[in-house]
């Protein structure tokens, strides 16, 4: 793994813990739902949302692209 998807996992980790307040095994790592994410106990039903979120936010939270 490199420091830039190390970085980015580490985002996605702080933005999941933030939204559902802890992380369990069984947890999803793209949750459910639209316009944002729900139900991190079900996978999100479409991966171009998803592609397009991580093509984004990471850029508006942590100052660097994918």
């Amino acid at each position: 793994m490199n420091s830039d998807l190390f970085n980015v996992l580490t985002a996605h980790v702080e933005w999941f813990n933030k939204k559902f307040r802890e992380t369990r095994p069984e947890h999803y790592l793209f949750p459910f739902g639209k316009p944002q994410p729900i139900d991190p106990s079900r996978p999100t039903t479409t991966l171009t949302t998803v592609w397009g979120s991580i093509r984004t936010e990471p850029r508006k939270t942590a100052g660097y692209m994918i």
